[in-house]
């Protein structure tokens, strides 16, 4: 899909992480860094331009005992894990990757708006589980798409 941001395009690509398939987004190198710290997904962002990319890890938390999971605490532990994995990438030779982190989780008796902390390069996104809810995450998501690329 190509999405124009403020006078770039970019082509952004969403990769499920578990499949094998993945291999062939920014070569086999990176691969191995990435399912080292378990995304559900990724986005593969390229400014068609400048060739630039963006790689946005997204997991997906959900509590089964009905009790909400501190998003303060995820999105500080997700940005210090995506910031030791920049800092192998570039110990290992494969050079300064430019990523963000996105954190999903639902909640099953939320009321209200999502809520949303971010920390560094991280984003943790919580919402309720309800016929809206799908909807109303992607619209945030979509909303956000500039901040989250680094457009």
């Amino acid at each position: 899909m190509a999405v124009p941001i403020e006078g770039r395009v970019l082509a952004v690509t969403v990769i499920d992480s578990q499949a094998e398939q993945a291999l062939q987004f920014g070569g086999e190198d990176i691969w191995g860094y990435l399912w080292s710290i378990g995304p559900a997904c990724v986005l593969h962002a390229q400014d068609v331009a400048s060739g630039e990319e963006t790689w946005v890890l997204v997991w997906g938390l959900h509590p089964i005992n009905g009790q909400g999971i501190d998003l303060r605490l995820e999105v500080n532990s997700v940005d210090a894990a995506l910031g030791r994995l920049r800092d192998r990438i570039r110990a290992d030779g494969g050079g300064l990757r430019r990523m963000r982190g996105i954190v999903l989780v639902s909640h099953p008796s939320l009321e209200g708006e999502a809520q949303r902390e971010d920390r560094g390069e991280t984003m943790a996104y919580r919402s309720s589980v309800n016929a809206l809810s799908l909807r109303t995450t992607i619209d945030g998501l979509c909303d956000m798409l500039p901040v989250i690329l680094g457009a």
